[in-house]
């Protein structure tokens, strides 16, 4: 498999570069606005925001990996707790921070999460309880001073926000040696740091504990920070992906998190901006069983369902009985009306049609079309937004809409259990 680079992570968050503003018309700024908040869901009657920094999975696709096929793919596996699992090729080398650190910036506690350099790129992960303008400084501001003296800038950032701003920085040091440093905001030096070998695993079961349910790989991983323990969800992508669609998996629902008597621990969401840390709150050293038993799962279509709506600006609401179906899968839905409404064309779905019992389609979408969508999952139904603005001159000439359906989510239901030393 070809490795998987941090810094190509980085680039597919919200990066900013800290000199060059870039200003956006009325309908850039819209369909940016779609792309943040397109998933929207229903369920048992409760509204969900999915937005995409807050989900953002740190963990990287690898493949499967047994001791049958360890010589052959000639990959190595690393664990990080502020990156999850990071894959690379046997002649590759990570060095990392070994212990998280705190430093003040702006009178506050800042804590340093992870520092990875992979490559010609550093990479830092800062956790901060900053508001967005102040996250932004934050990062514009973070340097490196090598032992040479010379400092370092860095090339760019990304930031998610939740209860905490999750402030990831990326810094090439090209072929310089980086493994000491000392971290600076503007002028002022924070820490010495040193950076150590990575230690290379070779197997998920060395990893953490895991289990394999309806062909998909989950499993956990515990460790300490600043004193306190925290746990971080994995999963392997790959052994569900195929050259029709790629899969990623994005909200993992935990049912239960047991101690080794079978009692229920106290846990909350760390706000990390992965969706897949947690926090243990009560002093626990054992053993950790975790059960769970939803997930969802992000279908991208190499080869998008097509099909050509009429219009109802000038059709008028119409109903259609249209199913749709998608190429790799068995999971079918239906169009059943189609509408305007203020400057949007809503499509109405029925989800209720699908062939499974274990798992359905909750979600349906067109990239191309930057389509906003809702999906109740207690009722089975949903809706792709269009706005009319991101129609087409050819499509409003000739009064017909064309939809590539090419991205879906469905809700697999399963049975996930194992233990966490």
């Amino acid at each position: 498999m070809k490795e998987k680079d941090i810094y190509e992570y980085l680039n597919n968050l919200n990066i900013e570069t800290i000199d060059e503003e870039i200003s956006l018309n009325k309908i850039d700024k819209k369909r940016i606005k779609r792309r943040l908040y397109k998933k929207i869901f229903y369920n048992n009657k409760r509204k969900y925001l999915i937005v995409a920094l807050l989900f953002l999975s740190f963990i990287f696709v690898i493949s499967p990996i047994g001791k049958d096929v360890i010589a052959k793919i000639k990959e190595k596996l690393v664990f990080s707790a502020s990156h999850g699992i990071i894959s690379l090729e046997e002649d590759k080398e990570i060095y990392m921070l070994e212990e998280p650190f705190k430093v003040n910036i702006n009178n506050k506690d800042i804590l340093v999460k992870g520092i990875i350099k992979k490559g010609e790129n550093l990479f830092v992960q800062i956790i901060s309880e900053s508001y967005p303008e102040e996250a932004k400084e934050i990062a514009s501001g973070i340097k490196i001073k090598l032992e040479d003296g010379e400092v370092i800038n860095i090339d760019g950032y990304g930031i998610g926000f939740s209860t905490t701003s999750v402030i990831e920085v990326g810094i090439n040091i090209k072929n310089k040696k980086v493994n000491k440093f000392v971290l600076m905001f503007k002028d002022e030096e924070l820490k010495e740091v040193t950076l150590e070998k990575a230690e290379y695993k070779y197997n998920y079961n060395d990893i953490g504990g895991n289990i394999d349910n309806k062909g998909i790989l989950i499993g956990g991983t515990s460790y300490y920070v600043q004193g306190e323990r925290y746990f971080r969800l994995w999963n392997d992508e790959s052994a569900i992906s195929s050259k029709k669609y790629n899969v990623s998996i994005g909200n993992i629902k935990i049912d239960k998190v047991l101690d080794e008597g079978g009692k229920s621990l106290n846990f909350e969401a760390s706000n990390d901006g992965t969706g897949k840390e947690y926090k243990i709150l009560e002093e626990y050293n054992g053993k950790i069983n975790i059960e769970i038993k939803e997930i969802s799962l992000e279908y991208k279509f190499k080869n998008p369902t097509k099909i050509t709506i009429k219009d109802p600006k000038y059709a008028g609401d119409y109903k259609l009985n249209q199913e749709l179906s998608f190429e790799g899968i068995d999971d079918i839905a239906k169009i059943t009306e189609v509408k305007r409404s203020n400057d949007e064309v809503v499509i109405g779905l029925d989800f209720s049609n699908n062939n499974s019992s274990d798992r359905f389609i909750y979600m349906i979408l067109d990239s191309s079309k930057y389509s906003g969508g809702m999906g109740d999952m207690e009722n089975l139904i949903g809706e792709i937004n269009i706005d009319y603005e991101d129609i087409s001159i050819f499509e409003k000439l000739t009064r017909k809409i064309n939809l590539k359906l090419d991205d879906i989510d469905i809700l697999q239901k399963g049975n996930w259990k194992f233990t966490i030393e």
